[in-house]
């Protein structure tokens, strides 16, 4: 348990501090829409550039939309993320995870890594380019260099969402 600051001083806090993380990749107006290839199959969220929220401790991005942990130290993590999205066909339902040490094909399809368990949010499309926003919140342990990335899939359709936007966020402390 971290005690208050209130209570600790000096080469205490400094110890609270250095096994504290903290760090958000975000982006906003992104108009590159997520390619759905296969129907029900996860699907990395596009991967716009994104940038790296300041301040972060102990976390970085290492590719475009990734937050990776960065403390030698394993973490109790909370992670989340809050989106703005978009269907290109009315009605379709996506499901939205957060997806751990993920490895794609060339159409951007999970074939490695795991969905963080309890990281599933089912939202239904309204019209064609209407914009509904949501959000997901799990938590995870994380070790070195592990890493974090939206992803999605249409359970009805191939039709392409857009994020226009997004911020991937994870806050812990070393276990």
């Amino acid at each position: 348990m971290i005690p208050p600051l209130s209570h600790v001083s000096g080469n205490s806090l400094s110890a609270v501090l250095a096994n504290f993380s903290i760090g958000s990749v975000f982006w906003t107006g992104n108009a590159v829409a997520t390619v759905i290839t296969t129907q029900n199959t996860w699907t990395r969220v596009a991967p716009v550039a994104g940038t790296l929220a300041t301040p972060t401790v102990n976390f970085d991005r290492p590719a475009n939309a990734r937050l990776r942990y960065t403390l030698i130290a394993a973490g109790n993590l909370i992670i989340a993320a809050t989106y703005s999205i978009s269907s290109a066909a009315p009605n379709d339902v996506y499901l939205i995870g957060i997806w751990k040490n993920g490895t794609v094909n060339a159409n951007n399809e999970f074939t490695g890594g795991a969905q963080v368990a309890g990281s599933t949010v089912r939202l239904k499309a309204g019209g064609a380019g209407d914009v509904q926003s949501s959000s997901v919140v799990c938590v995870d342990v994380a070790a070195l260099n592990d890493f974090y990335e939206l992803a999605v899939q249409n359970t009805l359709s191939t039709a392409d969402p857009t994020f226009s936007d997004a911020n991937l966020f994870g806050s812990g402390r070393s276990a």
